[in-house]
């Protein structure tokens, strides 16, 4: 997508700060892009957003090691 002025509309702009994330071989450090919408204001329902699907928010262990660790619930 590009702007009135033939730009892009979406651009990287720099990382979220690292991460680990628990895996079943060992903690693993992650960074993940960051985006922004050139044309849209932050409160616009029409902006387009970047939300990862391999790398949800607030994860800090694989569901694969979920099984692993006992609950206490």
């Amino acid at each position: 997508m590009k702007t009135q002025d033939g730009h892009q509309r979406v651009l990287r702009h720099g990382h979220l700060p690292e991460r680990e994330v628990m895996t079943g071989i060992g903690p693993i450090a992650v960074r993940q892009p960051c985006v922004r919408d050139r044309e849209a204001a932050a409160g616009d329902p029409g902006r387009i957003r970047f939300s990862p699907s391999i790398l949800p928010p607030y994860m800090r262990r694989s569901k694969s090691i979920e099984p692993l660790l006992p609950s206490f619930i």
